[in-house]
């Protein structure tokens, strides 16, 4: 056995081989504390090229496997990879019966181990499971050709202990009891889903329902919130729900498309390694969301479980095809959740105070990481499963979000949304990539976003926007707007940015007066036209947060803020020019940042 990874060279060798994939999968799960592994019975079956060869994967000590009836040899498997030889044309069939162990890392991704978690709670000593497969997690669960572009329709079942809850993506269609007390759970077939998107969740959890009905197709959608028997008095079902039937509509709205699944279970699950995981129709979310004691928890809160529920659509419906864009999908729905927050705030029947916020503190964190020795493009090179795996970071989620939404501005909100639309349409139940999303958005833009996506995805660092202003006794008379770039990062890029104007009014108190939306490329851009004559007694580049860039302030601007701090309560204001007021001579302004 070796390092445990999947190379983007032998994903694309494989898909080439095989296709039409289909799987049945049976799990043997079992609450003895002393059982360190569970059986895992999988049989799929697939096209081939044929007489090919290929491989699936499996992450177990030993299994027994057949391939179209024939016994493979002991040596076909070596821990990780099963050897299949000789495939036939159409319709094989590989059966694997194995013993994978436990995992109680929390999960996959940067700082899990992936595969089926079983944890303890110290309060009752029950077991809690729970499945966690991104990015290269699936086999140790199940054998499987364990990558996102090889979709398939999953036919799951479990037996368990009767006591405990089963559930993974579809709805239970049957249980059957035993009398040594266990009950076998099967649940309905799938739509074609990513191997990393198949879950499974068992174990005594507690839970409660409601019913979502589409605003788009009319039908009602199971809903249903899942905790562990401890936590239940943790968990605010009203506000709960609330925030998702608000977010399943606005999504369905968006999209131009029903939520695409049979549910919608979200379920707190311990030890959980991030904020959550989009396993569609099954989301697993970290314990610690269900707290909203303050304003950041709150918002906190909605941004996950958004984020989550956006990628129903975009990263299930349609995945990526390989993990060198797993940016776009953690960015999207990112970006996705902030537009989803402030519009369910407006509506008012759930508020997330200052929804605007939680993107300017991801931008922030994406800034400082941005500005640093261990920068990276947006777009990484994803050569294997081991750089995909940690590859989640500030800029993944925070950069990536705040240039999706520059996009946005840049393109126009119509005109992206609807480019989203034919995208989720065309590629629906499969996979595709950046270059089939820009497509669909230039075709709805009528903008040609090659430029755009070489210098904001293919390169690293952060630009620097600061205003050449002059003021003739609070008339702005010109302005420009210079642009520079680090000199190991030295590309400069374009910004459509708003320029807030702010005035002292009659009451002495200062306030903004007006936003004017300009386009800046280049090191300078005079954009004195469309100022020239307007009254203020400051300016702030970035008013608004369209685009991803530190910002100066030009001395009289600074000034100015320093002497109205007590006037500006917007936090998101004071956070903007508190940044603003930093320059490596002058460190912050503690009076704004206050």
């Amino acid at each position: 056995m070796g390092a445990d990874v999947l190379t983007h060279a032998d994903a694309q060798a494989r898909a080439a081989v095989v296709s039409n994939v289909r799987y049945a999968v049976h799990l043997e799960l079992s609450d003895d504390p002393q059982q360190q592994t569970f059986g895992s019975i999988t049989i799929a079956r697939f096209d081939a090229a044929d007489g090919a060869s290929t491989f699936m994967n499996l992450a177990a000590r030993s299994a027994q496997i057949w391939l179209n009836g024939r016994l493979l040899d002991p040596s076909d498997f070596d821990g990780e990879r099963i050897r299949l030889t000789g495939l036939r044309a159409t319709d094989n069939e590989v059966k694997v019966v194995a013993r994978p162990q436990y995992q109680s890392g929390g999960g996959g991704g940067p700082f899990g181990h992936g595969g089926l978690q079983r944890l303890q709670d110290p309060n009752d000593g029950s077991f809690y499971l729970y499945s966690d497969a991104e990015p290269f997690g699936a086999h140790r669960v199940f054998a499987s050709f364990d990558q996102p572009d090889l979709k398939a329709p999953m036919t799951m079942s479990v037996t368990a202990p009767s006591q405990w809850a089963v559930i993974s993506n579809t709805k239970q269609l049957r249980a059957t009891s035993t009398p040594n007390g266990t009950t076998t759970h099967h649940f309905a077939t799938t739509e074609p889903i990513s191997t990393y998107l198949d879950t499974i969740i068992a174990g005594p959890y507690e839970h409660v329902t409601s019913t979502y009905t589409s605003k788009v197709s009319g039908k009602d959608i199971d809903l249903g919130l899942w905790v562990r028997k401890s936590l239940v008095p943790y968990m605010d079902a009203d506000r709960l729900f609330g925030i998702t039937k608000q977010g399943l509509a606005f999504y369905e709205e968006f999209f131009g498309m029903p939520y695409p699944f049979d549910k919608y279970d979200q379920l707190f699950v311990p030890a959980f390694h991030a904020g959550a995981m989009e396993n569609p129709g099954a989301v697993t979310v970290a314990e610690s969301v269900l707290l909203t004691r303050d304003d950041h928890e709150n918002r906190t809160q909605g941004e996950i479980l958004l984020h989550e529920m956006a990628h129903m659509w975009f990263g299930d419906l349609v995945t990526m095809k390989w993990w060198g864009d797993l940016w776009l999908n953690e960015s999207f729905a990112t970006f996705m959740s902030g537009l989803a927050m402030n519009a369910i705030s407006q509506q008012g029947t759930v508020t997330f105070p200052n929804p605007e916020l939680s993107m300017v503190d991801r931008a922030r964190d994406a800034i400082a990481l941005d500005s640093g020795w261990n920068t990276h493009p947006i777009v990484i090179d994803a050569t294997d499963t081991g750089v995909a795996m940690h590859s989640f970071d500030a800029i993944t989620y925070g950069k990536g979000s705040a240039v999706l939404r520059q996009l946005y501005e840049v393109i126009g909100h119509d005109q992206f949304r609807d480019g989203i639309r034919a995208y989720m349409q065309k590629y629906r139940w499969g996979n595709a990539s950046l270059n089939n999303l820009l497509g669909e958005l230039e075709s709805a833009s009528g903008r040609d976003l090659k430029d755009w996506a070489k210098r904001w995805l293919q390169t690293s660092g952060v630009n620097t926007l600061a205003p050449e202003v002059v003021f003739d006794n609070g008339v702005i008379r010109s302005l420009a707007i210079s642009q520079t770039a680090d000199a190991k990062h030295p590309t400069l890029r374009p910004h459509r940015v708003g320029v807030g104007l702010y005035t002292a009014g009659p009451d002495g108190r200062l306030s903004l007066s007006e936003r004017v939306v300009v386009d800046v490329d280049g090191p300078r851009t005079d954009v004195s036209k469309a100022f020239a004559g307007k009254r203020a007694d400051a300016i702030l580049l970035n008013d608004g947060n369209l685009t991803f860039a530190r910002v100066r302030l030009d001395p009289q601007s600074l000034r100015t803020f320093q002497r109205y701090s007590r006037d500006l309560r917007d936090p998101i204001v004071r956070v903007n020019i508190a940044d603003a007021a930093r320059t490596p001579s002058r460190g912050w302004s503690s009076q704004l940042a206050a």
